[in-house]
């Protein structure tokens, strides 16, 4: 994870560790909500007042393609089933709370993130069943010391499209941290002077797209055999994706060719799906540094919006217009 990208990542959460000084845990204009997760996401809490002599990240080894369940001394703990469950650790890193103003001298505090998956083995809250909703708790230690409990929100899907620095396999991609990671059959990234064409198929990659078919066991690599995720819904417009996200658009709905995990990566899925054919009077991306159609700026000029069980998200990409 790159700390330039905090805000933008998936499933973020404010956890406080002690008493030694006041922390906030949340923004907004009601009560405290739990955290919503889902089977196998990858997730990244906040944490004060814990790891004080960790001054650099930790990344966990994956050579083995198993990852650890405590790493620099943190551990996350599942508290739904007896006994509870650890989560496999990908990294621990310190994280300035206000990194933008720390070169003014400003007194800024100092957290831990902690970057970890949700197991596999967690029973999610289902809409309108009968069963009473779960007590699921998270609860971050160090050591053999043990942190207040978090609730959370178990969900079939927690829909989040990749961005670069998102994780770090996908930083080797460069360039700006909010775009969408789709890409090339051959794994080239999607962009503005490498578009997409019409009818080729793509490769969007995710977060959150909970169980999979057949299971993987929580903290290990994908398979190189297909694994299959539970499809959730997906549908396109065509505009760019900053400038519609909110309008009323039509969108028309579109079938993946393929849902499931990434041969060879922890917690991530591959959306496989063929580009749609291009309308008359759709303007062209713009290339960096020109001004686009109409005077205007134009960074995709299709929208891709997937919908899990509870959350959506969209994604931009750009398409060649011949």
């Amino acid at each position: 994870m790159n700390s330039g990208c905090l805000v933008a990542f998936l499933s973020v959460a404010a956890v406080a560790m002690g008493q030694s000084r006041p922390t906030v845990v949340s923004v907004g204009y009601g009560p405290f909500q739990p955290i919503v997760v889902a089977p196998g996401q990858i997730v990244t809490l906040f944490a004060s007042s814990i790891g004080e002599s960790i001054d650099k990240p930790v990344v966990a080894d994956t050579v083995e393609g198993t990852l650890p369940t405590s790493l620099g001394g943190i551990s996350v703990r599942l508290l739904q089933t007896d006994p509870p469950i650890l989560l496999p650790i990908l990294e621990v890193r310190p994280v300035s709370t206000c990194p933008v103003y720390s070169f003014l001298g400003r007194d800024c505090g100092r957290i831990l993130a902690i970057t970890a998956q949700i197991p596999m083995e967690i029973a999610e809250d289902i809409p309108a069943s009968a069963r009473p909703p779960l007590v699921t708790q998270l609860a971050i230690s160090e050591g053999s010391i043990m942190g207040p409990l978090v609730d959370v929100r178990p969900v079939e899907a927690q829909v989040r499209i990749l961005r670069i620095c998102d994780l770090e396999s996908t930083r080797s991609f460069g360039g700006n941290c909010g775009v969408p990671v789709i890409t090339h059959a051959d794994g080239r990234l999607v962009t503005s002077t490498d578009p997409a064409a019409a009818g080729e198929s793509v490769i969007a990659f995710s977060l959150g797209l909970g169980r999979t078919d057949p299971s993987v066991p929580t903290g290990k690599r994908a398979p190189a055999s297909l694994v299959k995720a539970r499809f959730h819904q997906m549908s396109y417009q065509f505009g760019n994706a900053g400038m519609s996200a909110g309008a009323i658009v039509t969108r028309v709905a579109l079938e993946p060719d393929f849902v499931g995990l990434t041969p060879g990566a922890i917690g991530v899925y591959q959306v496989n799906f063929r580009v749609p054919s291009v309308p008359d009077g759709t303007p062209p991306c713009s290339i960096p540094g020109r001004v686009g159609s109409g005077g205007n700026f134009i960074d995709s000029n299709l929208t891709i919006i997937f919908k899990g069980s509870l959350a959506s998200d969209i994604a931009g990409l750009c398409i060649r217009i011949d």
